[in-house]
């Protein structure tokens, strides 16, 4: 890894999983992460480059996944889940 990268090395002492961050992904060399077709700075939380579909997907191309970390591709509100969920303990 790079000096001062968030990157740790594989060796036979840090093993995979001591060395995987941030949704399963590794950190490469340089501190970024490969989310699909976007490298993602950890160190600052802001994408490299912009969405590959452009305006389609939002006016901001710097958005990802809607620029809300709880909306999924089956467009489910996981926020709506987990509220439905407590209730559902609380209820008689």
């Amino acid at each position: 890894p790079l000096p001062g990268s968030l990157a740790l090395p594989l060796s036979s002492e840090r093993g995979l999983q001591e060395v995987t961050h941030w949704q399963g992904r590794r950190i490469d060399p340089t501190g970024l992460v490969s989310i699909g077709e976007r490298e993602l700075d950890l160190g600052t939380g802001t994408w490299i480059s912009a969405d590959p579909l452009g305006h389609l997907a939002s006016w901001s191309l710097t958005n990802f996944a809607n620029n809300d970390p709880s909306w999924n591709r089956l467009r489910v509100d996981c926020n709506q889940s987990i509220l439905d969920a407590e209730n559902l303990q609380r209820a008689p």
